[in-house]
């Protein structure tokens, strides 16, 4: 018959199971516990991430007659988010929309990903657009691509 466990056996147990899950969840993840880091660069610049090389070209105003292009919601505006993005899977080429959005100012929610197009491929690279609802009115700030590094490219003051 064994004897209880004693209060401090009790709490190296559970220190010891806390650091074994969090250690386990690092290598789950496959990034740093200090989480991820942010590179900013001008649009037109490569970013290399653990998701691809990807380059934002530009993040343009969307008329009615572009391919693949969502219909704007009440008090919102759609815009493109023009990407080139390099990467070779076992499927082949593979972009995840997911992670691209776009952040607002201030306590506007970030608009993400709502619809795409791709434009071109060519080896392992492709060419698209991502579109987002933009709120009327609101200017945005950086297009971000939610990788590790996350890649922000920053919008130019008009």
């Amino acid at each position: 018959m064994s004897k209880p466990a004693s209060q401090r056996e009790r709490i190296f147990t559970g220190i010891a199971t806390v650091v074994i899950l969090a250690i386990a969840f690092w290598l789950f993840v496959g990034r740093s516990p200090g989480g991820t880091k942010r590179e900013e660069v001008a649009f037109g610049d490569s970013v290399e991430t653990d998701a691809g090389t990807v380059a934002v070209l530009s993040l343009d105003e969307v008329t009615e007659r572009t391919e693949g292009a969502p219909a704007p919601t009440a008090g919102n505006e759609v815009r493109a988010i023009r990407f080139r993005s390099c990467r070779n899977a076992d499927e082949g080429q593979v972009v995840d929309m997911s992670l691209f959005f776009v952040e607002l100012p201030g306590d506007v929610p970030d608009a993400p990903a709502a619809g795409s197009a791709l434009i071109d491929s060519a080896g392992a690279c492709v060419g698209g657009r991502v579109f987002v609802q933009l709120p009327l009115g609101v200017s945005p700030v950086d297009v971000v691509y939610a990788a590790d590094p996350m890649a922000v490219w920053v919008i130019p003051a008009s």
